[in-house]
């Protein structure tokens, strides 16, 4: 079997980034691209490839865009029920182990 271990926070990317720079005190540039983009953008670099015969050039695929936007949830009510998986569900508790802790290790 294979289980999510994942808690149930609704902390979005953006969220974490709002935290990493609140704590940091940096200001991170966020490009928001949308998959349909990357797919075009990954095309061209194709296209380009398979022109200069660049035998290992993989096609793209629009899927594969898709998947990177992470827009799935992840459900760990099988690991919860079957191993007794017991993460951090609280937002703030997340944020303040998972990002602030870190973030203070490193920039001391």
């Amino acid at each position: 079997r294979s289980y999510n271990l994942c808690s149930r926070s609704t902390l979005t990317a953006n969220d974490y980034l709002d935290a990493y720079e609140a704590r940091a005190g940096v200001r991170l540039r966020r490009i928001p691209t949308s998959s349909i983009r990357r797919t075009v953008e990954a095309y061209a670099k194709w296209a380009v490839k398979k022109l200069a015969r660049d035998r290992h050039a993989a096609r793209p695929a629009y899927a594969d865009w898709e998947g990177r936007s992470f827009a799935a949830p992840f459900d760990s009510t099988r690991a919860r029920k079957e191993l007794g998986w017991r993460p951090v569900d609280d937002a703030a508790t997340l944020v303040r182990e998972g990002i602030e802790a870190p973030v203070d290790e490193y920039f001391g």
